[in-house]
């Protein structure tokens, strides 16, 4: 099946065009096209963890691993139904150093390209994975509004002004932006998200948590 690797660092979130690199992936890679993209919306990452034994938690297991040996971290792979094939988008980042006071990701196209070159193989040796279709894979930075998906991005963005929203009411709402308080809880799947709004602390499970996300700093 024919295959294709879109690779966006998306580092200024949807008010940037951002520099993109489309190339075939898997075998044969050559002729990249440098081209420019607007992002887009990408599809709600939901914090539920997936099962080691679903086709999300083999796809999380095989490409965590990668990106760790490329020196950035996975925030999200996403499985996304397109027109003939399915879409397989990886979100990647990297800490900043404090020497660059700029915002958003410190992904560059170099990280894209790399991370995107090694999970096509990957992928390649792991045809039972999608056995009844090709797929185009993209690779992207996560942009100003980075989603939050796991306890430690929690912790790493505690005081950081957040929009959380759930998947039934809690204390009769479903939508929270505020101040991120603190993960409490045991383990990765479990516990609570407290976010401040004004002078009141609201205790959000995480289980109930559909889609949360940085608000944009400008």
């Amino acid at each position: 099946m024919p295959r294709r690797a879109l690779l966006r660092p998306a580092d200024f979130g949807a008010r940037t065009p951002a520099q993109s690199v489309a190339a075939p992936s898997g075998a044969g890679r050559t002729g990249a096209i440098l081209a420019l993209r607007l992002p887009h919306q990408l599809p709600t990452p939901s914090s539920t963890v997936p099962s080691p034994t679903s086709i999300q938690g083999r796809l999380e297991a095989l490409v965590e691993p990668i990106c760790a040996a490329h020196g950035v971290e996975l925030v999200v792979v996403q499985q996304v139904k397109g027109r003939g094939s399915l879409i397989v988008r990886i979100l990647i980042d990297r800490v900043r150093p404090a020497s660059d006071p700029r915002p958003g990701s410190g992904v560059s196209v170099d990280d894209c390209k790399a991370v995107s070159r090694d999970v096509s193989t990957a992928l390649d040796l792991h045809d039972e994975l999608f056995p009844e279709a090709g797929y185009h894979l993209e690779v992207s930075s996560p942009g100003l509004d980075r989603p939050l998906v796991r306890r430690r991005d929690y912790d790493r963005f505690a005081g950081s002004e957040i929009k959380v929203k759930t998947f039934r009411p809690i204390e009769k709402r479903r939508s929270f932006t505020g101040t991120l308080v603190a993960f409490e809880g045991e383990g990765d799947a479990e516990g609570e998200v407290l976010v401040r709004i004004g002078e009141t602390t609201h205790r959000i499970p995480f289980e109930a948590i559909a889609k949360a996300n940085l608000v944009p700093q400008l």
